[in-house]
């Protein structure tokens, strides 16, 4: 099974340190970017050295462009428009794409590129943060929640022609699946990943933003209660507004216990700020601002947040996007 990886970030690391045995390809801008290390979390230490190939036109020694059986997206929303025109022209359409991003919207942008395509949305609450240049640390291991995008779009939106003139040998395409996801730990399939993915939004839609702005660990949010339960409030009007199937008390849980197991953690948005980069706002808080606006919903909170990081990314854009090495 050949599988590609685009993104050396945090979560792309992880997935090629998880399906190291697999020896995945890197796609890069730059092949001559140092090889990631990731350590694990009994300390062991691991170099990502695996071969790497350009992302525009990734060769094989015949000259041809690899046809890969999976090719795992992992880069920031922001990245992804460009991602989109460098594989374009070659990525085949028996290759399945599979997009884990830390907001949404990405893979709505794929269908939009790729119909053709199967397509996988997923989400991951493994905890990864860059420990030092090149290196990533895992701090606490989690769930890779993935599915179908066929099923959670509406067809309208996505309907991959392989689904529509049934032509998927479902049986082979099972197989390839579970040989793939079983080199995660603990992996959770859904027909209908949306549930996930939405559970996943708000987690990041509170603590991404707060630790970001207050530039403070994910465990220092305890301090801010009126913070987190007035974002909390926005998040779950909105997801009511849009018919969202969710349980208020049980979502409110979920990211209270992912504040106190990621505690010591840095989020990725509080260090895009701090080193100056350009953070997944579009798809975190643009995200769900975009639904409160089709429903005419007033979210105050979620505004003032949503154009303070607006502000910061703007500011940051120029030297994020010259520095940018993904």
């Amino acid at each position: 099974m050949k599988i590609g990886i685009v993104g050396q970030g945090a979560i792309g690391s992880l997935f090629a340190y998880y399906f190291k045995t697999l020896s995945p390809v890197l796609l890069v801008k730059n092949i001559d970017v140092p090889a990631r290390t990731i350590i694990g979390l009994t300390r062991e230490s691991t170099l990502l050295d695996f071969a790497k190939q350009p992302v525009h036109n990734p060769f094989t020694n015949n000259a041809e462009p690899y046809i890969f059986d999976f090719l795992l997206i992992t880069v920031k929303g922001y990245q992804l428009a460009e991602l989109i025109s460098q594989l374009r022209p070659w990525v085949a359409r028996q290759t399945r794409l599979v997009i884990v991003q830390n907001g949404m919207g990405g893979a709505q942008m794929l269908a939009a590129h790729f119909p053709q395509n199967l397509i996988y949305a997923g989400t991951t609450t493994d905890a990864v943060y860059a420990s030092a240049t090149d290196t990533f640390q895992i701090s606490a291991q989690g769930r890779l929640d993935i599915g179908p995008l066929w099923n959670m779009l509406d067809p309208t939106q996505y309907a991959p022609k392989p689904c529509k003139h049934k032509t998927v040998n479902w049986q082979h395409e099972k197989s390839l699946l579970d040989s793939l996801l079983r080199f995660h730990p603990f992996v959770m399939y859904h027909q209908d990943v949306s549930d996930a993915l939405y559970t996943k939004l708000a987690i990041n839609g509170v603590i991404n933003p707060l630790t970001a702005v207050l530039q403070i660990k994910n465990g220092q949010l305890r301090q801010y209660p009126e913070k987190v339960a007035a974002l909390k409030k926005e998040i779950f009007a909105v997801y009511k507004a849009n018919d969202i199937t969710f349980f208020e008390q049980a979502l409110s849980h979920a990211i209270d216990i992912v504040i106190e197991a990621t505690s010591e953690n840095w989020s990725s948005m509080c260090q895009d700020v701090k080193y100056k980069r350009l953070s997944e706002n579009e798809t975190v808080l643009g995200f769900l601002s975009n639904m409160a606006k089709s429903k005419n919903l007033y979210t105050p909170v979620i505004t003032e947040l949503y154009q303070r990081l607006r502000l910061l990314d703007a500011s940051h854009s120029s030297a994020s996007l010259a520095n940018d090495t993904d």
